[in-house]
């Protein structure tokens, strides 16, 4: 794994894994940090279904840590439309990348709330190490 690019709003590594190895990988380490996995989305597969061809693989986690949102809601309820958190992974130049946008950089966008900086801070720190982990 290397890290391809770790701007204010994305965090996304290379891998030598493939999709689907990654994507075990992935859902082995968000377990590990008392997240839980959502839904998962084939955008490859969807796509196909609806007479599109996608040429390259896409999966979507979407992620959640049931305490973390709890506290996000109940600070401010309409942060709902930036849950559930994600985790990508994509081939790319014969690669396979897997990236998140970084909460912290959302919720600056999204809210101006003190209370939720560390909440973001916190996710953003679990879901960086199971990006690393995947990759």
């Amino acid at each position: 794994m290397n890290a391809t690019t770790t701007d204010p709003i994305r965090y996304i590594v290379a891998s030598t894994r493939s999709v689907e190895q990654a994507q075990a990988a992935l859902e082995a380490a968000i377990q590990a940090r008392r997240f839980s996995v959502l839904h998962t989305y084939d955008l490859k597969r969807t796509l196909h279904e609806k007479g599109f061809e996608l040429p390259a693989e896409v999966r979507v986690l979407e992620l959640c840590n049931a305490s973390q949102a709890d506290k996000v809601l109940k600070t401010e309820i309409g942060l709902n439309m930036a849950l559930p958190c994600r985790i990508s992974i994509w081939q790319q130049g014969g690669r396979t990348m897997i990236g998140m946008l970084r909460p912290k950089a959302l919720l600056k966008m999204l809210s101006d709330a003190p209370a939720l900086r560390a909440v973001a801070e916190e996710v953003e720190r679990n879901m960086v190490e199971m990006v690393d982990a995947a990759g």
